[in-house]
């Protein structure tokens, strides 16, 4: 049986408007007729009609596209493994990512992580622990008084590290005194205190505190006055730029609950070091001291400092455990009387044998103070030159409780580091004589970083075999090195 003949499919409105008009008539210069001319002005009706059908079609299924796709979108999310995480646990991990982002940029707004979607911003504002942190920022627009207390509100009753810090401060104003934005920073700072200094934990304050002095209460009687800190008994930690004079601020601005103080010093002069006697001289809780050399610069130093006796002179500081120095800030060091002292460190600094450096700092302290309870020792980025390597060994020496050395090239190279191989042939232990040096050091940490080579490496090996095991001579118990790390490969690593 013969196939059948398949019937032919009428011409689409695309091929008849094809076979009416194409572009081999136009390159031919062909002569329409009037028919042909009313024949092609109706296949272009149709399709414009069928163009305007085909865009309706088109809109309608990418109208259907997006609603799959946000239905997918909602699947998706639902068997995300994020919805799967506890409540606690989401929070903690917010308070990573926020922990990430500096601390100048969170003003009084809202984290990224809270801006996410509805769910995330729920479980954002029902942990009060993302809003302890509370910037007050250096800009020319005012905050009202709404806004802040909404931010404030959402750390409930927790405790809050405060943060101000105006870029480029000076002591000495131009003629045309503070900027705008040091006025509106001030004001603010006064603000969020009468919302909340009573909570306040920490505060760090960088700038010039002529600008705070001269914040009067004026149109807003509510302000508190300046020594709002007098009312903040929770304050525990402060941070303080004393490029200012020392009769200001006035000893009431101080609780005398601190824990821990950290000054920023800018010209390290007798001015800046009386301004730390005045207020640490209050600080009868005080626990860590934290005092920074802010002009400080990897390769070149300016002293401007007097080389020869202490600058100021604290009492004993019974409950200071912790000292941390930097730059010219070691001077601090001389006047400072503790009897329970355990870590002390050093960054930045350097000793020549004409300048008095950090190593002679911690001597004028052990004339003054017992450091047999140091039990660490941090230097990092510290230079000295050959004549003054026998300070760094007194230093030593006068510490015999130390069980923890730390020094620290840092990532560049130095010229003069303390850390070189005379000081590696002086911590190696003789088996002849009980005066072994540093018998009571257990842990061990030197970074070579750019200075790493192999010169190091036979006087590393000396030493770590002269200490490996502990022993008893003449009745002087010498203790073993138990570990020891440093970044010359993992040859020369305890444990």
């Amino acid at each position: 049986m013969p196939p059948k003949k398949k019937r032919a499919l009428a011409p689409s409105t695309l091929e008849r408007a094809s076979e009416l008009a194409n572009i081999d008539m136009q390159r031919d210069g062909a002569v329409l007729s009037e028919l042909q001319r009313q024949e092609i002005r109706a296949s272009s009706a149709g399709l414009t009609a069928e163009i305007e059908r085909l865009d309706a079609e088109a809109a309608r299924i990418a109208a259907t596209r997006r609603d799959f796709a946000a239905q997918l979108a909602v699947n998706t999310s639902l068997l995300a493994p994020i919805w799967s995480v506890p409540f606690d646990i989401l929070c903690e991990i917010f308070l990573l990512v926020v922990a990430q982002y500096p601390v100048a940029s969170r003003n009084f707004g809202s984290p990224a992580v809270a801006l996410v979607c509805r769910e995330w911003r729920a479980v954002a504002l029902r942990c009060p622990r993302l809003w302890t942190i509370v910037n007050v920022p250096h800009q020319n627009s005012d905050v009202s008084k709404d806004i802040i207390q909404s931010y404030l509100s959402r750390s409930c009753r927790l405790p809050l590290d405060v943060h101000a810090e105006g870029p480029d401060w000076k002591h000495d104003w131009p003629a045309g005194g503070p900027s705008k934005a040091d006025k509106v920073m001030g004001k603010l700072l006064r603000r969020v205190g009468r919302l909340s200094a009573d909570r306040w934990r920490s505060l760090s304050v960088t700038g010039d505190i002529v600008v705070l002095s001269q914040q009067t209460k004026e149109k807003e009687e509510d302000l508190l006055p300046l020594d709002f800190l007098a009312d903040a008994p929770r304050l525990r930690e402060a941070t303080l730029d004393v490029a200012y004079p020392a009769t200001w601020p006035p000893m009431s601005f101080y609780g005398d609950a601190l824990k821990s103080m950290t000054y920023l010093l800018r010209q390290s002069c007798s001015n800046e070091f009386m301004t730390i006697t005045n207020t640490v001289l209050y600080q009868t809780e005080l626990d860590t001291l934290i005092v920074l050399d802010s002009k400080y610069s990897r390769d070149i130093y300016t002293p401007e400092v007097l080389y020869r006796g202490p600058l100021v002179v604290i009492p004993k500081l019974d409950k200071l455990t912790t000292i941390v120095v930097s730059g010219l800030a070691h001077l601090i060091l001389g006047a400072i009387h503790v009897s329970n002292l355990t870590t002390i460190t050093v960054r930045d600094a350097y000793e020549e044998e004409d300048i008095s450096g950090p190593m002679t700092s911690i001597l004028r302290m052990m004339e003054e103070s017992n450091l047999n309870s140091v039990r660490t020792l941090k230097l990092v980025r510290v230079i000295a030159d050959s004549e003054t390597l026998d300070s760094l060994y007194q230093c030593l020496e006068g510490l015999p409780g130390l069980d923890h050395l730390h020094i620290d090239n840092g990532l560049y190279t130095i010229v003069d580091s303390i850390l070189r191989t005379e000081l590696l042939a002086w911590m190696k232990r003789r088996k002849a004589t009980a005066a072994s040096r540093l018998p009571n050091l257990p842990h061990l940490a030197l970074r070579f970083g750019a200075a790493a080579s192999k010169q190091f490496v036979q006087p590393l090996r000396e030493l770590m075999n002269s200490r490996k095991s502990g022993r008893v001579v003449d009745g002087v118990s010498l203790k073993a090195l138990s570990r020891f790390t440093s970044d010359m490969g993992l040859e020369f690593s305890l444990p």
